[in-house]
């Protein structure tokens, strides 16, 4: 969850419901903003961009699909949870259709409400985690990845995708395409770029050294070994530094 109080728009054009749902919200800690008209739902949400916005379906004038419209055109990533006091496996077909994060009908339970606002918060700090992440790698493809194609423009988006994680990456190219180049922005778009890059020409070692080198030694181990040896494997799992490997 992120630290700063998320801000919640709820909208609904009952009044008292409205307050209870207010309340409940209130409760675990958030900021709320209400509207019982859709149109002014709308104009809070150009002003004060909520992290969360949580309607009705059925409402006069403005409907619960056309707010959730509304709201992606804005901002796609922004989750939106639908409530209806009309519960039918349509209108929870129709609703996820089109995307809402969630649907509830009524009359739910505050856990249940909670439980789905607190799932649909943690999405809303991930996408943005994953935009800023996207941005930065941007701008390190700007230094390090020039391109113009649509394809390397996927590409780009697909590296900060996975810069946040903490899965092993295999990048797979021809000599010269530019495998340590997109190994250096993914390492820069990562929370490890702090540690140091390792680069590695594994056809640049010679083989009787190879072990040596990759898994290190102790004094001693072998003639020549006048102290202890940490590999550059060990080096890069003890101090989360990243490791590039090339092999011709």
């Amino acid at each position: 969850m992120p630290k700063a109080i998320p801000t919640i728009l709820t909208i609904d054009d009952d009044p008292d419901f409205l307050r209870l749902l207010g309340l409940w919200l209130e409760s675990e800690g958030y900021h709320v903003l209400v509207s019982s008209d859709p149109a002014q739902g709308m104009q809070i949400l150009h002003t004060d961009r909520p992290d969360l916005v949580i309607t009705d379906l059925r409402m006069p004038g403005m409907d619960g699909m056309a707010v959730l419209e509304a709201v992606q055109a804005l901002d796609p990533d922004l989750p939106v949870i639908l409530l209806t006091a009309h519960g039918s496996i349509p209108n929870a077909v129709a609703a996820m259709r089109a995307q809402a994060f969630g649907y509830l009908s009524k009359p739910f339970s505050n856990e249940e409400l909670q439980e789905l606002t607190k799932a649909a918060l943690v999405q809303r700090h991930a996408s943005q985690e994953t935009r800023k992440l996207r941005t930065a790698l941007r701008e390190q493809a700007g230094q390090s990845i020039l391109h113009r194609s649509p394809i390397m423009a996927a590409l780009v988006d697909e590296l900060a995708r996975i810069a946040s994680s903490k899965a092993s990456v295999f990048l797979s190219g021809e000599s010269g395409s530019g495998k340590e180049r997109v190994a250096r922005a993914i390492h820069a778009a990562s929370p490890r770029c702090d540690g140091p890059f390792i680069a590695v020409n594994c056809g640049a070692i010679p083989a009787e050294l190879a072990e040596s080198e990759l898994f290190g030694h102790v004094k001693g181990a072998f003639t020549g070994a006048t102290q202890d040896h940490v590999g550059l494997i060990r080096s890069a799992k003890s101090y989360s530094q990243f490791w590039c490997m090339s092999i011709c």
